[in-house]
């Protein structure tokens, strides 16, 4: 897979208004994302293209929220969504984001240790000592 996470400008290159208007923009994008529901409704959309009624029958929430964490992401450009008649469909627009909660839940998964071993807290301690 290419990395569509690469910028054409460096953030050391940018003046301090600059980066501050990037920092908020960037603060604002990992706000849409800070929603557990909306990493759910996430991860079902970007297995394909799914109507509303698909996303609500799969993250088990209510069509009013579902539309709601639905119109945020396509308002942030995460999502494109189409409409078919009176069905309307969303699909992933912006797969860098997609690639960054992988990387995301991978790291977290691995502190985790979700892979069946369970930690043992006195190894860590005694490893310390």
């Amino acid at each position: 897979m290419t990395s569509s996470l690469k910028a054409s400008v460096k953030v050391s290159d940018l003046g301090d208004q600059e980066k501050n208007a990037l920092f908020a923009k960037v603060s604002q994008f990992f706000s849409v994302l800070a929603d557990s529901s909306r990493l759910g409704i996430l991860y079902t959309v970007c297995k394909g293209e799914k109507s509303v009624s698909e996303v609500v029958a799969a993250c088990e929430l209510s069509q009013a929220n579902v539309s709601r964490h639905l119109t945020a992401l396509h308002d942030c450009g995460i999502l494109a969504r189409k409409k078919v008649g009176t069905t309307v469909f969303y699909s992933i627009a912006d797969p860098a984001t997609i690639e960054i909660c992988q990387t995301i839940c991978g790291r977290i998964l691995d502190e985790m240790n979700i892979s069946g071993k369970k930690k043992n807290p006195r190894a860590k301690r005694a490893a310390h000592v």
